[in-house]
């Protein structure tokens, strides 16, 4: 709880966000003791309801391994941070399917906004076909919305050296699944540090001893998804791309996990203090819980949206505390990776938290309700300082702003619409209505998905805004990943994706973070959302289609022999089909996309470059 109160809980809970209403889930491999549950919460009158729902028979007590000593910490961390949440303790044995079983009931269930577990293992001790299971759990878990967490490990950038006393670097997973938000260990000092109690001591022998240290590094499994992109400040890749690719890397946030600044807790009767990113981990599903509750709907993948506030450095400064001392070589045999640096590193991640700074922009009154376009109206709320404005799904231009307080230029519109602050964590789910009316209130037909301006983007990713539209920022495509050759935005147009050469994503505004559904053959030209914004397609010039999210495959031409190569794609109006065209073109439909004809085959001057549908 007070260690909470370090990283912002203290601000969530003075603004209201308690997790109220929300519920967290608790991956577990032991059962927790009930009575320290029930003291721990009359010591600090917490009252959340804790339930346990057993899974394959569910779990045994665990008194010397210290499996039950791991439950009541995750349990207590929890609902510390968010004493307004309800917390569901999922608990089944460590043999046979009890693992994969366990996350699959709580993403079957889909009772729990948040999921967190503190159990996990180096990457070399996972078979292929359980990193598949395992993944596809957690995709159907992000789709839903439901946000996980896992413990990055206590073992540094030699997390194998847990199980097999190896000191190759590794790291743990489930945290380096993509759609999981790794978490890291730092140490209380001053300043805040990476966690490695063997730092300074020059030898294994320290490792050996029992010492720990926040895990972190890069993954040999997963390629880095695309919000993580913009952030390689270490150069990755001058420590090998192990994954065969840019490599995803961990912890993707930290918190205090040194035993000497422990949490303290109720275990087996008695008061105790653990330690361990095994602590660090709830507290931040704690936290989601709270923050879940600040927003309409829920954040889901929340690694995309920590990163997606960290591209902006005003952003960044207002939501994170950056880490910049110390190493995370448990062992002193790996040339201390992974060291601290400004910004992003793979040993602290984005930092610890400044939770008050991840909160969805609430806009809570004007200082004008009724109004024309081109009004100057003043806005307050919370964590307004880097929030676009809508009136209605019209952006207003910010005038000035600070994280309480908003001056915008009221966009045309007419009748009553809504007024809601939104940035890459959500939208705020405190809104205000503002009604037109007076001179000018009609404007000029700028309602629902009008046209207020338009994006134009660069090859080297930087996004430029005209007219009405807000711009949510520009791709930084390196090691490969570049250039940028397309754009969409969403359906609403409050966000966008950018897409390189090679298939590499960036998301920002509202637009979400979604993986591919397969590797690139040829060069994307193309990228095309869904309806609904929950998805996109991609075509390369090899006619390959690539879906992603809840985009439906509905063919393609990467099969086939082309006389030239595709330049474009366009999407039918219902999202139930597509059309692209060759550079010569030629048309090719899918789905639902009826053929009207093509120029295939027809002398050209110059070649065909792109399509739009009327």
């Amino acid at each position: 709880e007070a260690i909470g109160g370090l990283y912002g809980v203290s601000t969530l809970s003075a603004d209201g966000f308690t997790g109220n209403g929300k519920t967290i889930a608790l991956y577990e491999l032991a059962a927790y003791i009930p009575s320290d549950i029930s003291s721990f919460e009359q010591l600090h009158g917490f009252t959340n309801p804790v339930d346990a729902i057993n899974v394959d028979g569910g779990a045994q007590q665990d008194l010397t391994g210290g499996g039950s000593a791991e439950a009541d910490l995750d349990i207590e961390d929890a609902l510390a941070q968010a004493p307004g949440a309800t917390v569901l303790v999922y608990q089944g044995p460590q043999s046979g399917t009890g693992p994969t079983d366990i996350f699959n009931q709580i993403v079957q269930d889909d009772r729990a906004n948040v999921f967190s577990t503190s159990w996990g293992a180096c990457e070399a001790d996972y078979a292929s076909n359980d990193f598949t299971t395992y993944h596809q759990i957690f995709e159907q878990a992000a789709s839903q919305g439901q946000a996980g967490f896992a413990a990055a490990g206590d073992t540094g950038s030699e997390d194998c050296y847990a199980t097999d006393g190896t000191t190759q670097l590794a790291v743990d997973y489930p945290g380096s699944d993509p759609y999981i938000t790794s978490v890291g260990g730092t140490s209380l000092t001053s300043p805040e540090s990476v966690w490695n109690s063997c730092l300074n001591t020059g030898n294994i022998n320290c490792a050996q001893a029992g010492g720990g240290a926040g895990g972190g590094g890069m993954s040999d499994q997963w390629p880095q998804p695309s919000w993580q992109t913009s952030f390689d400040q270490n150069s990755w890749s001058s420590y090998g791309n192990i994954c065969g690719l840019t490599c995803r890397g961990v912890p993707d946030v930290s918190a205090d996990a040194d035993p000497s600044t422990g949490y303290k807790v109720i275990y087996n009767g008695s008061e105790a203090v653990f330690g361990g990113t095994s602590a660090a981990a709830p507290l931040l599903a704690g936290i989601a819980a709270d923050v879940d509750q600040s927003c309409s709907t829920p954040v889901g993948n929340f690694s995309a949206a920590l990163y997606g506030l960290a591209a902006s450095s005003s952003n960044y400064a207002l939501a994170f505390n950056d880490v910049t001392s110390g190493n995370n070589d448990l062992t002193n045999t790996n040339s201390g990776y992974y060291s601290a640096s400004s910004g992003y590193d793979l040993a602290s991640g984005l930092g610890t938290p400044i939770a008050g700074g991840w909160v969805c922009p609430e806009v809570s009154s004007l200082s004008s309700t009724s109004g024309s376009a081109g009004a100057e109206v003043t806005i307050d709320g919370l964590n307004l300082k880097n929030a676009q404005i809508y009136f209605g799904s019209v952006p207003a231009s910010i005038i000035s702003s600070t994280p309480t307080q908003a001056v915008v230029s009221v966009p045309p519109g007419t009748s009553t619409v809504t007024v809601t602050g939104v940035d890459a964590m959500g939208t705020g789910a405190q809104s205000a209505s503002f009604t037109y009316g007076g001179s000018g209130s009609s404007g000029s037909g700028t309602g629902s998905g009008s046209t207020v301006g338009y994006w134009i983007l660069s090859g080297g990713g930087t996004v430029f805004n005209y007219g009405g539209l807000a711009n949510y920022g520009s791709g930084s495509f390196t090691y490969l990943q570049g250039p940028a050759t397309a754009m969409t935005s969403t359906f609403n147009g409050t966000g966008y994706w950018i897409v390189s050469a090679q298939g590499s994503v960036e998301s920002f505004g509202s637009a979400q973070t979604f993986p591919l559904s397969q590797g690139v053959s040829g060069s994307v030209v193309s990228i095309v959302s869904t309806t609904d914004s929950k998805g996109f397609w991609l075509a390369t010039n090899s006619g390959q289609v690539i879906t992603a999210g809840d985009a439906t495959f509905y063919g393609s031409m990467g099969a086939k022999v082309l006389n030239k190569p595709v330049v474009g794609m366009a999407g039918t109006p219902d999202g139930k089909g597509y059309w692209l065209v060759a550079s010569d073109g030629g048309i090719f439909a899918f789905g639902d996309a009826g053929f009207y004809g093509s120029r295939g085959g027809t002398y050209y001057s110059s070649n065909v470059v792109g399509m739009q549908t009327g």
